[in-house]
């Protein structure tokens, strides 16, 4: 399951993400902030039900404070069973020759150790 909004990107998983016999591969056509989209197509490939992880890659620095990003990872948390993960990841300037102002790194630094949806971190690396 792959969730985005851009329609080029969209163009592409048209292309590349069909499903077989063997498995079901799919998109949604949506905004991260639009979880009850993303949670209810998902459900129609994916089964809920039972543990899923769910990757949140480089997209929450785009997202602003003032659209609550911590919201968008419980929202998103609240809708699967235990004991699904979510996973986050962000960009860093750490080796940048010179330093890169993101959009909205906030999130990072206040939420990093907590979504505040109840889930527990996990220590960084394989």
């Amino acid at each position: 399951m792959y969730v985005d909004n851009d329609p080029l990107v969209l163009a592409h998983a048209r292309a590349l993400l069909t499903g077989n016999r063997e498995g079901a591969c799919s998109y949604v056509d949506a905004d991260v902030r639009d979880t009850s989209t993303i949670l209810k197509q998902a459900a129609q490939t994916l089964d809920l039900t039972k543990p899923v992880a769910v990757l949140l890659l480089a997209v929450l620095h785009l997202i602003p404070d003032a659209d609550s990003p911590a919201a968008i990872v419980a929202r998103l948390a609240d809708g699967l069973a235990p004991p699904s993960y979510v996973a986050i990841s962000h960009m860093t300037a750490d080796f940048a020759p010179e330093p890169k102002n993101f959009p909205h790194t906030s999130f990072r630094q206040r939420t990093a150790n907590s979504c505040g949806c109840g889930a527990h971190k996990v220590s960084r690396g394989i």
